[in-house]
């Protein structure tokens, strides 16, 4: 993992960002607007019944309302939620894609322009962008070398496309909570599932009697 630099909040240079694209407060309502477009406003789907994602949803609406950014959270139910993301018909998005495993070459289709789980420019049959077709050159190389050295240099090159490009954003990771024997020695709790046993080597059993 490469964690990416600190970014503290700035409402002013945010705002300063937004008005390079066109986006200022014309009337001083509070609310940026693109002049002839309208107020910069935009749905942000999200899935019904889930309360952690409807809390997180509201989080970032509320959020943005400092910069004059307007969100409407529009819950939907999962299948539907889903089929919109994979089908790119959508604004914005607040949802969990959960990893099969801890290896990046195991998600291929995540990662992958043409991958069916790739969930920004979805259904592409050749690389939308620049740097997309540099990640699956990237991601050819993670799974098909057999340097450990290499597959992690290559991957923390794909990790800082995403955070330069930014197709998807991190908000949030759940509190997670782990109990093990008082017969496992040495345990080494990880970031990603699952916490414990995906380092077997940094796991060691103790003398039962003890």
């Amino acid at each position: 993992y490469v964690a990416p630099p600190p970014c503290e909040p700035d409402l002013a240079d945010a705002r300063r960002l937004l008005a390079t694209i066109g986006l200022v407060d014309t009337d001083g309502d509070g609310t940026l607007e693109q002049p002839g477009d309208g107020p910069a406003r935009f749905a942000l789907l999200t899935q019904a019944g889930n309360t952690a994602l409807e809390r997180g949803a509201l989080f970032i609406r509320d959020s943005l309302i400092p910069i004059g950014i307007r969100v409407d959270v529009v819950p939907i139910a999962v299948g539907a939620l889903v089929e919109r993301i994979t089908k790119g018909d959508y604004e914005a998005a607040y949802f969990r894609l959960l990893t099969t495993d801890s290896d990046p070459a195991m998600n291929l289709d995540y990662w992958l322009s043409s991958g069916s789980a790739h969930i920004w420019n979805p259904g592409q049959m050749t690389p939308a962008t620049d740097w997309e077709g540099r990640v699956d050159q990237l991601m050819a190389e993670v799974a098909s070398s057999s340097d450990q050295q290499r597959r992690h240099e290559a991957f923390t090159a794909v990790q800082t496309i995403l955070h330069r490009e930014k197709p998807v954003f991190v908000f949030a990771y759940p509190r997670v909570w782990i109990a093990t024997s008082r017969r496992v020695a040495r345990a080494q709790i990880a970031i990603r599932r699952p916490y414990v046993l995906w380092r077997p080597l940094a796991v060691q059993l103790s003398d039962a009697s003890n």
